[in-house]
């Protein structure tokens, strides 16, 4: 129901068509019978006025909702993946209780010991419970150069994930659904609107292009 320009072009238009010449197919297409509430894509229909919707109104559900998922679903994955996983926090307490127990003894620690003590000492803190701003301390004060760098570069990653998901999360909801498009029969004329702006044209000069995502008007 479309043309597309055939001369030799590096891009290929596509230009809308009049609905009002495809009326006679759509008038030979199977009749749907009447039902209390109209079929998609109509909205509304009274003696007066009938409303629709179209390509376009898919779009949040279509490209938005999952783009939105995807992001919070990375973001969630990184922010769980910071600090140490369930393993290395048994293998921790087990090491701090050895250590306390040498303690007690008065048996002799190496400065490497002595440090590995102090580190799992500060992620534990005295209730012997396991926090991130403990841990994200700990490494900080008593960790190997390369295990603070790798927490600054998952900190790094995990803000600059977090700004992403903010800014996504923000467009999503600011992102209106669009206006039905109004059909008004007694006036002879199509209107929508859409961040305060209003479009409108006669039913004969109402055009449509046929996309993968659907009809847009």
């Amino acid at each position: 129901m479309s043309r597309v320009n055939t001369q030799e072009t590096l891009v290929r238009f596509r230009y809308a068509q009049k609905l009002v010449d495809g009326r006679d197919e759509f008038v030979n297409q199977k009749a749907i019978a009447p039902t209390d509430q109209p079929p998609e894509p109509l909205m509304q229909v009274t003696d007066d006025i009938i409303s629709i919707r179209d390509a376009r109104h898919a779009i949040r559900s279509v490209y938005l909702v999952p783009v939105v998922i995807a992001v919070w679903f990375t973001f969630i994955f990184i922010i769980s993946d910071l600090g140490l996983n369930s393993a290395s926090i048994n293998y921790g307490k087990d090491l701090l209780t050895r250590y306390q127990e040498k303690e007690q003894e008065g048996s002799y620690f190496s400065d490497h010991q002595r440090k590995e003590y102090l580190y799992y000492q500060t992620i534990f803190a005295s209730n012997g419970d396991y926090s991130l701003a403990n841990y994200f301390f700990a490494v900080y004060k008593f960790g190997r150069e390369g295990v603070r760098k790798g927490l600054e570069k998952e900190l790094k990653t995990t803000g600059v994930s977090a700004l992403i998901v903010f800014l996504v999360s923000v467009f999503f909801i600011r992102t209106l659904r669009p206006t039905d498009i109004f059909f008004d029969r007694k006036r002879g004329i199509v209107y929508t609107w859409f961040y305060g702006r209003v479009a409108a044209c006669r039913f004969e000069n109402l055009g449509f292009l046929e996309k993968s995502t659907g009809i847009v008007l």
